[in-house]
């Protein structure tokens, strides 16, 4: 699956903006989310409260991953909870790992 564009953002809250400000442009929505665990001020948990938030049709254009350096089943065990969370990664994040992600979409 090619990959066309790549949005990197700094924080959930800038995620959570950008998904808002898309949410009259579904191609604009992201595909793949990437998220992590461990955020200064919202953390990945939070974010996936503020995305249920969202219209159920931009939630289904997103998959998200939850991303954590944390290999504490509590955090594994609370994401994988959740009805958005496709699957957990392991950090540190590799080409590998991504590559594995693809054929799933």
């Amino acid at each position: 699956m090619p990959v066309n564009t790549i949005i990197a953002l700094e924080s959930a809250e800038e995620g959570l903006e950008y998904i808002f400000s898309s949410m009259d442009n579904p191609s604009a929505i992201p595909d793949i989310i990437l998220l992590d665990i461990k955020m200064p001020k919202v953390d990945g948990f939070e974010f996936l409260e503020r995305f249920e938030k969202f219209p159920p049709s931009v939630k289904v254009l997103s998959t998200i991953y939850m991303l954590s350096s944390s290999i504490d089943p509590y955090d594994i065990n609370k994401a994988l909870k959740s009805k958005y969370v496709h699957d957990f990664i392991e950090k540190p994040l590799t080409k590998e790992k991504i590559e594995k992600l693809l054929p799933k979409l």
